[in-house]
């Protein structure tokens, strides 16, 4: 099974030929869209509340056919769903339905990324009571999941019929300080060329707001990627790139499409590769540490503009 947040990248899914069973943690709306959507595309939607219920059913009566969901219910992050005992009265009147199927049920934590945590031991134990009280009503719950990267990672005891890792797909850790129990590699990296080579002065200030001047004659190379691409201005005269093995500062400030990287008296040629982050020394969490925010953001920023190729027994895509 994957996990989508929304109906638009289910939708994108299917057109790529996925077939596995994906689940919507967003919500839909009772629009007849976004209804002929998860029944035409076998999505499979989140029920939080009431609200979409009547529009599944009447789906239902279309298609000609009951539709599975999985019910979110709140323990303690404070978004979607409602708390337990207003949730059992959902999964009631969705069990009383012809028409729909209760075919998982699950939570979410905030704080599974802190190690021993007692406010995720707590969230895990009140979803076991709700579980064990649904199972005390003869309503059949499907899989129950709670275990997001965090708790993968420190709550075994939460893995229930399943898990769902996110950043650990990417091969990172949620957070820098957890122990380092799973062995992961990142597997993701951003890479690109040289474009541009020139020698600057001494005291030559370069990019927007000429916030960067270099303390002796340099060779300055320009390489083709910026904000627009997903890589933050919060880097500009912070971030290190890779080439060659070899440490290289970015300087000025990030462009919307280009940025400046001063390689001293160093010289390479245009269309040199150039690693932004990946596997190390810089990875996607160096980049985060240097721009104050989290690895998530770092891979999830890059924008649709940037190829993409798959490596290893898949097929290459753009």
């Amino acid at each position: 099974m994957l996990g989508v947040s929304c109906i638009e990248e289910g939708l994108q899914l299917r057109k790529a030929g996925v077939s596995l069973p994906v689940l919507i943690f967003g919500l839909i709306t009772g629009s007849q869209d976004d209804v002929d959507a998860v029944f035409s595309q076998n999505l499979i939607p989140t029920v939080a509340d009431l609200a979409p219920v009547e529009a599944l059913v009447q789906g239902a009566r279309k298609w000609g056919r009951p539709i599975a969901v999985h019910v979110k219910t709140d323990t303690g992050m404070g978004r979607l769903g409602l708390p337990p005992e207003k949730t059992l009265v959902i999964m009631e009147h969705l069990a009383s339905l012809k028409e729909i199927r209760i075919a998982g049920v699950y939570t979410h934590f905030p704080v599974s990324d802190e190690p021993g945590s007692p406010f995720t031991t707590s969230q895990i134990r009140h979803f076991i009571e709700f579980s064990n009280r649904v199972a005390s009503l003869n309503i059949e719950a499907g899989v129950c999941h709670l275990a997001n990267s965090g708790a993968v990672i420190n709550n075994p005891e939460s893995y229930m019929d399943m898990v769902r890792p996110g950043i650990l797909c990417y091969g990172l850790y949620p957070a820098e300080n957890m122990p380092r129990k799973l062995d992961v590699k990142p597997a993701m990296t951003l890479k690109t060329a040289i474009m541009f080579v020139k020698r600057v002065r001494k005291d030559t200030g370069l990019s927007y707001g000429l916030t960067y001047r270099p303390g002796r004659d340099a060779t300055i190379a320009t390489i083709p990627v910026g904000y627009a691409d997903g890589y933050s201005r919060a880097l500009s005269n912070t971030a290190h790139v890779l080439i060659a093995g070899k440490h290289y500062p970015v300087v000025g400030r990030i462009c919307m499409d280009q940025t400046l990287v001063d390689l001293g008296d160093d010289a390479y040629p245009v269309g040199q590769e150039v690693i932004l982050f990946g596997q190390g020394p810089i990875t996607a969490a160096t980049v985060a540490s240097w721009c104050g925010t989290i690895p998530y953001e770092v891979t999830c920023d890059m924008s649709r503009r940037v190829p993409r190729t798959y490596c290893g027994n898949t097929r290459d895509a753009a």
